[in-house]
């Protein structure tokens, strides 16, 4: 690993959205443990690096000349690694005498009983626990900001302070929809029951008498692999399962679809965040039909997509909102006319970067 920049990016696992921001800012210099399946090799961007915990550390430590943005601190999993690397930084700047800000992206909108309720002792560790975030968040973190306001209420029922901080939705910068004719629905993701495959490969089921011309396109891998496969063969000329695709394919797969299908669920700790896929189809102008789950969904439908009631998700009322999502699309000038010119994540970045702690 090169010296870092004096902004410095810790990721646990680099996916293909970040490293398209990280290649956009040189200045920035990315440490990552591990990548996602959407990523190659070879597309890791220059300024970013595959690094040990100890290197991230070190690099920190040594290096760091203004800020540190660590992962959020509701990753749960990745606290005692996020801990460590802020401590660092902190530790570092001190030593040094160059101060250096730890900053933080949450995105998270579980509640914190949920993300702890199913470990052993969860009473007694969610009071540790909560105590422990409760100090690292007043006394490690210097600035933070929220992608969505369900995150941001999220971290406010258990740090007060939360509401200081500015919220940013996370929305894709437009990437100018073609107006060329597009048709069919498309699912981006993992193929397993928390993200809703399942209800919607048995919602296509209801649907496709109604519409002969249109093709449901399954893009991802899972634990349904197998299932998806076979149903896909009952019925080949209007399902069809694409496995894994690199990133760029992926985009033009959806830049031919008309509706983007994602019906997460929550599933023991997990809750759908923002949705990359969601973030990818509105940049291309398709209409998103999904469910409450998400952090987006006020802004989804207030902007006229389909969000469909968690509570109320079967095979009936998924299929309703498809229909309804195929029947009268939003104008992808209108889809994409709604985003920012800037990605959210990009803003934020800027605003993490230059704001200040309390």
């Amino acid at each position: 690993m090169r010296r870092p920049n004096s902004t410095v990016q810790v990721l646990p696992e680099l996916r293909a959205k970040q490293a398209e921001h990280l290649a956009e800012r040189p200045d920035v210099t990315g440490l990552f443990y591990g990548i996602k399946w959407d990523m190659r090799d070879d597309d890791v961007p220059s300024n970013a690096h595959a690094v040990s915990i100890w290197k991230a550390c070190l690099g920190v430590a040594l290096y760091a000349q203004s800020a540190v943005e660590v992962p959020e601190p509701l990753w749960l999993r990745e606290l005692p690694r996020t801990a460590v690397v802020a401590l660092s930084a902190k530790l570092g700047g001190v030593i040094r005498r160059k101060p250096v800000q730890v900053v933080c992206y949450a995105i998270e909108n579980a509640e914190f009983v949920e993300l702890v309720g199913n470990v052993p002792c969860h009473r007694f560790v969610r009071l540790v626990l909560g105590a422990f975030l409760k100090l690292y968040l007043r006394y490690a973190v210097d600035f933070v900001v929220f992608g969505t306001p369900s995150a941001q209420k999220t971290y406010a029922a258990i740090w007060p302070g939360a509401e200081r901080y500015p919220v940013i939705l996370e929305l894709p910068a437009s990437r100018g929809a073609e107006t060329r004719s597009r048709q069919g629905l498309v699912f981006l993701g993992e193929t397993s029951p928390r993200k809703g495959i399942d209800v919607a490969m048995s919602s296509w089921e209801l649907l496709e008498a109604e519409y002969p011309d249109a093709v449901f396109s399954i893009v991802g891998t899972g634990p349904l692999d197998d299932a998806i496969t076979q149903w896909c063969r009952a019925n080949p000329g209007q399902r069809r399962f694409l496995g894994l695709l690199p990133h760029q394919e992926a985009l033009e797969l959806i830049g031919s679809a008309l509706v983007l299908v994602a019906p997460s669920v929550r599933e023991k700790r997990w809750r759908e965040q923002v949705g990359l896929p969601i973030s990818e189809a509105l940049s291309l102008g398709l209409t998103v039909v999904t469910t409450d789950e998400t952090g987006l969904a006020g802004y989804l439908s207030s902007r006229g997509h389909q969000v469909v009631q968690s509570e109320m998700l079967s095979s009936q009322s998924l299929a309703a909102a498809i229909s309804a999502a195929l029947v009268s699309p939003l104008p992808m000038s209108r889809v994409s006319g709604d985003l920012p010119e800037v990605h959210g994540r990009q803003r934020s970045h800027e605003v993490l970067h230059g704001g200040s702690g309390d």
